[in-house]
């Protein structure tokens, strides 16, 4: 994902094929969740884990389109190394995918 990000689409395509994959990726975490709560607590740590893979592999689309973006003046240094760390986040990376978005339109 962050090599196509960054060789081939523009900041815009990385940032809209990012918000895509995280919104497709609510359901799954929402079905770990209610797995690791309240069907097999023992796999807990596993699907911990396994939701940080995930989180970590679908925000490449993200960090891409940050990186572009500020290698072609269209955002900030700062901007962007924030968007980077919030792509490493639970949560945030659903709401920074969304902010990148909104911005490189």
């Amino acid at each position: 994902c962050l090599v196509f990000g960054l060789r081939s689409a523009s900041p815009a395509l990385a940032a809209k094929w990012n918000l895509f994959v995280k919104l497709t990726h609510i359901p799954f975490y929402i079905v770990i969740l209610l797995l690791s709560f309240w069907v097999m607590p023992l796999f807990a740590p596993f699907f911990f884990f396994l939701d940080a893979a995930v989180l970590l592999l679908s925000s490449g689309f993200g960090i891409a389109a940050a990186l572009r973006a500020r290698k072609e003046g269209q955002a900030a240094t700062g901007w962007a190394v924030l968007h980077i760390l919030l792509h490493c986040c639970f949560v945030l990376d659903v709401i920074s995918a969304f902010l990148i978005r909104k911005k490189l339109r």
